[in-house]
């Protein structure tokens, strides 16, 4: 605060810049909207899925939990790529750069690729060893490991559904993120999570977010790719 208060800088601090205008606040709410949303509606889907875990006992509730902290690994480290690359998304976008938006897209994305294949590959061939770092219970370690398994192959997919949310956000156009929170989470997941449960029991359980990630991912690389093709067209004219 001392700094940009009373130094020589291109930026700087005072109140004669505290102007708000109705646009501005129109605009933080657009950008921001589906971030938040995307937190609000993980929690409750989070919490749905711990009320389906805990009709098939306390064990596998606690598998579930084990399952949540050592993928947190995986998504954490590839939210941290993402949100990285969205200042450099917004950058170039807001400087009409958009072939060095598009590469920086896909350098975020084969990064994040490669954390999410490298958690993946990991889990897969350690992942007994792992759980087993947490619990004893051979029933609660059989479960997580078969959770794990299930929920490893859509890392990758993830990664891909965030950074192409973080890409309309910071090219203004918060409605496209919207959809693919609200279509992931409402429209795919929580339907799929009941179903399947209902039909396959367990099986069904573990499979309902892996499954409704990957239409989601099919969608956001037709739109992502459509926004590319469009904008880098329209510029070039």
């Amino acid at each position: 605060l001392f700094y940009f208060s009373f130094s020589d800088t291109l930026l700087s601090i005072h109140w004669r810049y505290l102007k708000v205008s109705k646009e501005m606040i129109g605009n933080i709410i657009a950008i921001g909207l589906p971030g938040a949303l995307n937190t609000l509606i993980m929690s409750v889907s989070h919490i749905l899925t711990n009320n389906v875990a805990i009709s098939y006992g306390e064990n596998t509730m606690a598998a579930s939990g084990i399952m949540g902290r050592l993928l947190a690994i995986g998504i954490f480290l590839q939210m941290g790529i993402a949100q990285g690359y969205q200042p450099f998304a917004g950058y170039n976008y807001g400087s009409r750069d958009f072939n060095r938006l598009k590469k920086g897209f896909f350098v975020a994305l084969g990064l994040s690729a490669i954390v999410g294949g490298t958690i993946a590959g990991t889990f897969w061939g350690f992942g007994k060893n792992l759980v087993g770092l947490f619990i004893e219970n051979e029933e609660v370690v059989l479960k997580s490991v078969l959770m794990i398994n299930a929920f490893a192959w859509a890392l990758p997919l993830f990664a891909f559904n965030f950074l192409t949310s973080m890409t309309f956000q910071s090219a203004g156009r918060p409605h496209l993120a919207l959809m693919l929170v609200l279509l992931r989470q409402l429209v795919l997941f929580l339907p799929m999570l009941y179903t399947l449960n209902y039909f396959f029991g367990f099986k069904g359980f573990i499979l309902a977010q892996p499954l409704s990630d990957l239409p989601i991912g099919c969608l956001a690389f037709f739109l992502v790719h459509r926004f590319f093709k469009d904008t880098i067209s329209a510029y070039q004219k």
